[in-house]
């Protein structure tokens, strides 16, 4: 007997024993663990291979960072460049809407999708419910962009102009109340008669 001929004949022995665990021999069928197995091992290397790459960046960044801790090590970076003083104006939120706008309609999305693939299988009454949904869609985008919401400008003014502005009307008021005095009244004096 040959090597060739030995190494065939311990694979066809292999395979028949591998069979005859993998079949089920009431049904003739692979058991369901086995077919488990069969769906699920690619889930497990991507996991394996997750947890590899994370290794490896992890031990990279603790084996090529500094060592050395020192004063600004926690600072926040930016651009490089020092801060001069703490930041007087106010950022506005107006890009929050946009965020929350995006999740809405994302979500939203994956739901038809959903729909999508199980076109066939829901019939006349999943396109009825679909539609109602996308109609649903359709008025709260429309009552978004009545609102303003979508446009990219602010309908406030800068937190600078409007403390600008406040100051000078306060600065205004008092200039007016110094000056003016209801007409039946005269202006008052000094008791002591100066």
């Amino acid at each position: 007997m040959s090597f060739w001929q030995a190494v065939s004949s311990a694979k066809s022995v292999a395979s028949v024993e591998l069979a005859a665990t993998a079949v089920n021999p009431l049904a003739g069928e692979p058991s369901n663990t086995q077919q488990l197995i069969e769906q699920l091992w690619p889930i497990a290397v991507y996991f394996v291979l997750l947890m590899v790459l994370l290794a490896i960046m992890l031990g990279l960044s603790y084996a090529l960072g500094p060592k050395t801790r020192r004063r600004h090590t926690h600072t926040p970076y930016e651009s490089g460049i020092v801060a001069a003083d703490a930041p007087k104006s106010r950022f506005t939120n107006h890009f929050f809407l946009y965020a929350i706008f995006f999740v809405i309609f994302d979500l939203e999305t994956i739901f038809l999708f959903a729909w999508v693939i199980a076109f066939d299988d829901v019939g006349i009454a999943g396109f009825i419910e679909a539609s109602i949904f996308i109609g649903i869609l359709l008025v709260a985008l429309i009552y978004v962009w009545r609102i303003g919401a979508l446009q990219l400008k602010h309908k406030h003014l800068p937190a600078r102009e409007q403390l600008r502005i406040s100051a000078a009307q306060a600065n205004a008021g008092a200039h007016n109340n110094d000056h003016q005095q209801p007409r039946n009244q005269q202006p008052q004096t000094n008791k002591a008669g100066h």
